[in-house]
């Protein structure tokens, strides 16, 4: 990987909207289709998941929201699988409400996949949320399962954030960017986390917690 020329020449994977272009959108709205991630699982099947930003018709748009798609299996390499957003075949892993500081949930407005591992029998996906669709409001983040990896409906078997990871500065990013990782057996979430430190916008630090330990039992940590 360290010899350039052996590198292919990057290839739009899943594209996204602006405007009219492409017009296979259908739409003039804004979507951007951001943090794409692949999963392989054991039988060799491999899906496509990313966020969709809809940014909407401009700052005034009443609609924007952030939500996760998927696709899959392919039978062809991932970076040959091209379309758009609109694309046929893409399902919604996890949906939003196009209502930007919302109060049904805390992550109503927000549902962005991060990291998709399959572990055992279950589909995992970690990802971060809020109720604002961009860097504002109370995020936190959270998991979802599902028994398989592409389902006909979103995944909805996901935990309360009183069971993940909270948020303790509000009005950015304050946790993000999870990922899944097995150490010894057992699966730790490490992650992207704002400490507050008496300065504005507070301190950017890297953790870690156990989602779950190898006997099977599921930690509230």
């Amino acid at each position: 990987p360290t010899f350039a020329p052996s590198w292919t020449k990057p290839a739009i994977v899943v594209d996204g909207c602006a405007g009219d272009h492409p017009t296979s959108c259908g739409t003039v709205a804004d979507e951007s289709a951001s943090t794409g991630v692949t999963l392989f699982d054991a039988d060799g099947r491999h899906y496509l998941a990313w966020t969709q930003v809809y940014d909407g018709l401009g700052p005034d748009d009443p609609n924007h929201h952030t939500y996760s798609q998927m696709a899959g299996p392919f039978t062809t390499p991932a970076d040959a699988y091209f379309g758009t957003v609109m694309s046929s075949g893409v399902k919604t892993m996890m949906s939003s409400e196009p209502h930007p500081f919302c109060n049904t949930s805390w992550d109503c407005n927000n549902r962005d996949k991060q990291d998709w591992k399959r572990e055992g029998d279950a589909y995992y996906v970690l990802y971060n949320g809020a109720n604002y669709y961009r860097c504002s409001g109370a995020w936190g983040i959270s998991a979802a399962r599902s028994p398989a990896a592409v389902t006909a409906g979103p995944y909805t078997d996901r935990l309360p954030l009183s069971r993940g990871i909270p948020a303790l500065v509000d009005g950015t990013c304050g946790a993000s960017y999870p990922m899944l990782n097995v150490v010894d057996g057992d699966l730790w979430v490490y992650y992207a986390y704002v400490v507050p430190d008496g300065h504005p916008g507070g301190r950017h630090v890297t953790m870690r917690t156990r989602l779950f330990a190898t006997t099977g039992g599921e930690s509230t940590a």
